[in-house]
């Protein structure tokens, strides 16, 4: 899948087509030997009233467990405390566990069950992907690992659209129309230095 994605990346550049050839790019980069994985974005679940305090801890418990197996570098042990979680406890979790089970196989390097809880969760969850479109590089680096090359391109083109090549919020802010442009010559009136100034504000 290198191969192939080189010589596609090899076309683009010839064509001229900046966005395209830093997608063609940053594909490559995602499935290469050793990409920089994105993070989770994961936060410990939320408390369910619909069952006990005491399930709610042990989701919680787990949640924390499985975390900090992963940050130690063992994700077989982070592999086994996901699985020590009850299926009613992880039904109940909700996408974010579900996604960290996901995520778990596919470091423990079971990437065929990875495929199918992550693809599963997005089939099910397409709300939760679409706020974690990180998930769809996991999906094509298993796809990846298991010869499926089209799709694996198709997937991580998905993350690469979505997360390495979306603007952020002030770049994708239009410009003052000509109507408008000599009131942003005056300090702080311009569109996005107001944006900028509000998302430091948020900051601090």
């Amino acid at each position: 899948v290198e191969e192939a994605a080189a010589a596609a990346l090899g076309l683009s550049e010839a064509a001229g087509s900046g966005r395209t050839t830093a997608i063609a790019r940053a594909t490559l980069n995602a499935l290469g030997t050793s990409p920089v994985e994105p993070s989770l974005g994961l936060v410990a679940p939320a408390v369910d009233v619909g069952i006990s305090a005491r399930a709610n801890q042990r989701i919680r418990d787990t949640y924390s467990e499985v975390i900090d197996w992963l940050r130690r570098g063992d994700p077989p042990q982070a592999r086994a405390a996901i699985e020590a979680l009850p299926t009613s406890l992880l039904r109940y979790a909700g996408a974010p566990m579900r996604y960290l089970r996901g995520y778990v196989l596919y470091r423990a390097g079971d990437h065929e069950l990875a495929l199918g809880e992550l693809e599963g969760l997005a089939r099910t969850e397409p709300g939760f992907a679409l706020e974690h479109p990180e998930l769809f590089f996991y999906l094509g680096r298993a796809h990846d690992r298991l010869l499926h090359w089209d799709t694996a391109v198709r997937m991580i083109r998905t993350y690469v659209e979505n997360v390495v090549l979306r603007p952020s919020p002030i770049e994708a802010l239009p410009e003052p129309g000509p109507d408008v442009a000599s009131a942003s010559d005056a300090p702080g009136e311009s569109v996005k230095i107001r944006a900028a100034s509000l998302t430091n504000s948020s900051d601090n």
